[in-house]
């Protein structure tokens, strides 16, 4: 991917992420594409969003943002994530936010839905 492509991917989720304070990191890899689908239809009727994207890219969106220590586990370090990261926000309060993250890991319709 050269710079360019990158600098408007990273640009697109910026401005995607823009406003967001609270949000959970997840791995959704493995996930079947119906089951993807699925999952992301129930968080939008929940009012929450879903985005994956390179981990390495979602760090240097966030920089500089509240949640940039989500990608990063300190200021001298690499990601801690590598590959693929989904990332979930949203809802009224990111109580309800983790409460959904939680049903979601703990249950049975995602099995490769887990947190990081």
């Amino acid at each position: 991917m050269s710079r360019y492509v990158k600098g408007l991917v990273i640009d697109d989720i910026r401005r995607r992420l823009e406003g967001v304070e609270d949000a959970v990191v997840v791995n959704v890899v493995g996930m079947t594409a119906n089951h993807a689908v699925k999952l992301r239809k129930e968080l939008r009727q929940k009012q929450f969003g879903l985005l994956v994207v390179r981990s390495n890219l979602a760090r240097l969106a966030t920089q500089g943002t509240g949640l940039e220590g989500a990608f990063s586990a300190g200021t001298d370090s690499k990601n801690p994530y590598s590959g693929s990261t989904a990332i979930i926000w949203g809802g009224s309060d990111f109580v309800s936010l983790a409460k959904e993250v939680t049903r979601l890991a703990d249950g049975s319709d995602y099995k490769e839905f887990e947190t990081k």
